[in-house]
């Protein structure tokens, strides 16, 4: 795990928040995170380096990890784990379940079409962004970039 501090410059236009450097972006009620950490572009939810992708209900976790497609879960090298129709990738990167496609660990999750990311770095709900006293707050979440943190997939 890698964490640096990054300078973020909120802006508001359309009523949608946007940071620069890359951090934080907030564009037609969806939120995504750059520099490999997660995005969500219409209603697709992607986080690089190979941890998570969500597609049209399907979540492909890449470099051999674990595929689910039409409720099929598909793992290469022993890493994930299905129980209950639920894909579990190890140390909670990834979790399928009712087509929703959850990334632990405060990466990124898609629910309902809607994406967040925890531990206060970026949430939208109902495409609400609000920004107030040069920090972004999105559906009344506090948008903290101060620290972004990315996760390396390690052997498991």
């Amino acid at each position: 795990m890698v964490s640096w501090e990054v300078t973020v410059i909120p802006r508001v236009g359309d009523g949608i928040a946007r940071v620069s450097d890359g951090i934080a972006r907030v564009g037609d009620g969806i939120a995504w995170v750059g520099d490999g950490i997660a995005w969500v572009s219409d209603g697709i939810a992607r986080v690089s380096e190979g941890i998570a992708r969500v597609s049209d209900g399907i979540a492909r976790v890449g470099d051999g990890i674990a595929r689910v497609s039409d409720g099929i879960a598909r793992v290469g090298d022993g890493i994930a784990r299905v129980s209950d129709g639920i894909a579990r990738v190890g140390d909670g990167i990834a979790r399928v379940s009712d087509g929703i496609a959850r990334v632990g660990d405060g990466i990124a999750w898609v629910g309902d079409g809607i994406a967040w990311v925890s531990d206060g770095i970026a949430r939208v709900s109902e495409g609400i962004a609000r920004v107030g006293d040069g920090i972004a707050w999105v559906a009344d979440e506090k948008l903290v970039l101060s620290r972004i943190q990315v996760f390396n997939i390690r052997g498991l």
